[in-house]
This record gives structure tokens, C-alpha cells and sequence, in this order.
């Protein structure tokens, strides 16, 4: 049954991807969300805090095609929101393993306010790091010691924290939502980020 599952979410979430990459108004399709005003828009709904798990669904923002699949609430009006590339999200479906070149997304907030916007890229099996303005995105990536060093204690996850929950996000296709006793940059235990 499992099996079963898996591989129809599987095939919505290949159909997904291949009618959003090949249709001309992606604003017609529920599945995509093309935002307002340009690549971030304050007043779209995405800019509010998810009460509940909602479904997986491509929408492009930071000039990309993502997924978003998780979000972690923490101590406080503080939360996070993480994404990955759809190609990664469809080749870590099938697979299991994040592929190269996978892009995560995190997205930090304060209240209806967004802040820095953070990624990670898998570049010949190790991770690069970068930050930017949600207006601003910059996908130049390089090493980061102090990524590296918080990311370490990750590494049964392949050094992404929140990777149990992009396999039950995508097995589930929901957006998982967790809470987190943990104030804005320090990591949830890693027991947290198994999910419900």
C-alpha cells in the first residue's frame, strides 16, 4: 500500500512539474502560484504563518521553481519556512538521496514579516551556503565554515535537518509543520525534525 502510494505521488507530482514547466499562464493552474510583484510579494497569502498542513504545490518564487515542504515554528512570533528546488524534490522522490545540485530554501520570519532568506546547494557532495534580500535572491554559493559547523550534527540526514520531513512532505504531499521549544537561530533537537 505504501509502494502504492508513493508511486502515485510520484506520478501527480511528475504531471505537476512537467504542466507547469510547458504551459504558457502558469496563473491559470491552482497547482502554481506566480507571484504579484515579481519574485516576493508581501500581501500574497504565502506571507502569513501556515496554521495547518497544507498541500505541496509548485510556485515560483526567488526566480525558481520550488517546493515548499516544511515549517518550523519556533519560541516566540518566529518561524521558518523551507523549500527545494521541484527537479531535486521529484529526483529525492524517486530516489531517496538528495541529488547534485539540489537547492534548499529557508525562509526566516518575524510575525507577517519576512527577513533573510537562506540556501544550501549539494556541489560534488558537499554544501555551499549563501543569503539574501527575498528581493534580491543571489544563488552564489561557497563554502561556509559556520553553515558547515551548525549543519555537522545533521549528518545522519545528509547535514539537511529537516530532510524527514521533505520525505513525509512529499509522501504525504503535505507541508509538514512542526513546533519548536527553540529560540530563532539555534536548531531543533534533531528528534523534532522527525515529524509526526
Amino acid at each position: 500500500m505504501n509502494i502504492l502510494f508513493r508511486l502515485l505521488t510520484l506520478f501527480a507530482l511528475i504531471i505537476l512539474i512537467c504542466c507547469t514547466n510547458s504551459r504558457e499562464d502558469d496563473s491559470i493552474n491552482v497547482s502554481v502560484v506566480e507571484p504579484k510583484d515579481g519574485d516576493y510579494d508581501s500581501s500574497d497569502s504565502s506571507s502569513t504563518k501556515n496554521l495547518g498542513e497544507d498541500d505541496i504545490r509548485v510556485i515560483t518564487k526567488y526566480n525558481r521553481k520550488i517546493i515548499q515542504y516544511a515549517q518550523v515554528d519556533k519560541t516566540g512570533d518566529y518561524f521558518r519556512r523551507m523549500f527545494i528546488d521541484s527537479a531535486s524534490a521529484q529526483a529525492f522522490l524517486q530516489t531517496g538521496i538528495v541529488p547534485q545540485s539540489a537547492i534548499f530554501y529557508l525562509e526566516t520570519w518575524f510575525g507577517n514579516s519576512q527577513s533573510t532568506v537562506y540556501i544550501r546547494q549539494k556541489n560534488n557532495s558537499e554544501w555551499e551556503s549563501n543569503s539574501f534580500s527575498p528581493s534580491l535572491p543571489n544563488y552564489q554559493v561557497t563554502f561556509d565554515q559556520s553553515c558547515q559547523g551548525c549543519h555537522f550534527t545533521a549528518r545522519s540526514t545528509e547535514s539537511v535537518f529537516t530532510l524527514p520531513l521533505l520525505t513525509k512532505a512529499l509522501n504525504r504531499g503535505k507541508i509538514q509543520v512542526i513546533e519548536c521549544n527553540q529560540t530563532s537561530f539555534n536548531p531543533c533537537d534533531l528528534k523534532t525534525y522527525q515529524g509526526n
